[in-house]
């Protein structure tokens, strides 16, 4: 019984990884190398409590007992490796963001005209922000002394007229509040407004928006949309304030430029 049992708690927790893996777009041989080995690895390592298990089990005269409090400690094993495993990958992932958000910083503080900086913003922001399908920035023109918009949809998309007349309505309302939104929620002790209630259900799908400033004047707002309610969580609302950090640095370095 034991036995069984463990190779069916075994199962379905590949099981269960594996589709996560797969609907991330991993392919076979990523799935084999870094998941499928490194936990064989790891179930290796159990596998002498495993005999244990067997030999109490035969024993004449062995408490049963000792065998279930085996067999328990066998499966708290599993799930400490399981949570080992994704710590790591967590690890792993956050490592990733942060090299991707290094070579987004060396590409943005390399474009140094505002022509082509602010659509390349508003690109990298749909580009990090995967949930996102729509992406509304506003920059402000010292010469026109107004804010600039730009909208990048993802490619085949479209907007709906409702739904730009509410992105406008947002960044203008960040503007004035000065303060960031999103309909999701946010990251544990970070400043930010959440829409709930009547005002979250008149506005379609999902939305985030951040305030972009310098000097405490507000120089760019970021507002990014998506058509499937609750798409947006704590972390998507993080890498859109770390990509707005990003843009902090890349439009102060455009305005640098405009002045030499």
């Amino acid at each position: 019984l034991a036995p069984a049992l463990t190779a069916m708690f075994l199962l379905i927790q590949y099981a269960l990884v594996l589709q996560k893996y797969k609907l991330l777009g991993s392919s076979w041989k990523t799935m084999f190398w870094e998941v499928l080995i490194p936990s064989l690895r790891a179930e290796i390592m159990v596998i002498p409590l495993a005999m244990v298990m067997a030999s109490v089990y035969h024993s004449e005269g062995a408490p049963r007992v000792g065998f279930w409090l085996l067999c328990a400690t066998y499966v708290v094993l599993n799930v400490l490796f399981k949570q080992m495993s994704d710590a790591t990958q967590r690890a792993s992932d956050k490592l990733e963001e942060l090299r991707a958000f290094s070579t987004l910083g060396r590409s943005l503080c390399g474009t140094v005209k505002a022509r082509e900086l602010t659509p390349l913003l508003a690109e990298k922001t749909l580009d990090m922000i995967g949930n996102a399908d729509w992406c509304l920035l506003y920059v402000w023109n010292d010469d026109l002394n107004r804010f600039d918009a730009h909208r990048c949809l993802r490619e085949g998309g479209g907007v709906d007229p409702e739904v730009e007349a509410r992105g406008v309505e947002l960044a203008h309302r960040v503007t004035v509040d000065k303060i960031p939104f999103t309909t999701g929620a946010l990251p544990r002790g970070r400043p930010g407004e959440t829409l709930q209630g009547e005002e979250a259900a008149r506005l379609p799908g999902s939305w985030m928006g951040i305030p972009v400033t310098s000097h405490g004047q507000i120089i760019s707002v970021i507002v990014v949309f998506s058509y499937t309610a609750g798409r947006f969580g704590a972390a998507d609302f993080a890498i859109l304030e770390m990509m707005g950090q990003q843009a902090t640095i890349a439009l102060q370095n455009a305005r640098l430029y405009v002045l030499s």
